[in-house]
């Protein structure tokens, strides 16, 4: 091997690649982004609460997203934000429910239930016809316990554990507002 092609072989190693796993998680994280300040989301973590923000991804257009937020030890709230992708900018409908302290520690039993903070951001199941996925973005501010946390878990069509039963937590707790109106 001449002095090219070793030189040639070693800078060729030395290139830094991103894992298919790095690329889409990156890739996720900027569209989430540029989606939640399409409809005026804020950052998770400029709040200073803890919070969680599930997207609903309807395969047909007929999204949901939810914000449960622990405003205090005894104040909770879920916002709610339905909408259509094909007419987003005439389609958001946004409500806000004030939720119990039970139910809101019944969707963080779900939360702990799914070792939520410790799930890969990303899985690669098959591919689903019709289908829909789960996003799920976690913010836990500073505390004396723990330091700061912040995370998303992203499934496409996700089986019947307790990461699925969180996020269907904060669906349950709108239509229940929804049904006793």
């Amino acid at each position: 091997m001449s002095k090219t092609e070793k030189h040639d072989s070693i800078n060729s190693k030395s290139e830094i690649t991103q894992s298919k796993f790095q690329k889409d998680s990156t890739e996720i994280i900027q569209w989430l982004s540029k989606f939640h300040d399409s409809m005026n989301e804020p950052d998770l973590t400029d709040l200073d609460y803890e919070c969680f923000r599930f997207n609903f991804l309807d395969s047909f257009g007929k999204n949901k997203l939810f914000r449960i937020e622990k405003l205090s030890q005894i104040k909770f709230k879920l916002v709610v934000k339905l909408y259509n992708t094909t007419e987003m900018k005439n389609s958001v409908i946004e409500e806000t429910i004030s939720i119990s302290e039970e139910q809101y520690n019944e969707f963080k039993k779900h939360i702990n239930g799914s070792y939520f903070w410790s799930l890969e951001m990303l899985d690669y199941p098959g591919q689903y016809l019709d289908g829909y996925a789960y996003l799920l973005e976690g913010y836990e501010p500073n505390s004396l316990k723990k330091k700061e946390r912040h995370h998303i878990v992203a499934r496409e069509v996700p089986y019947s554990g307790s990461f699925k039963k969180a996020c269907e937590k904060l669906m349950e707790f709108y239509n229940q507002e929804n049904s006793e109106q």
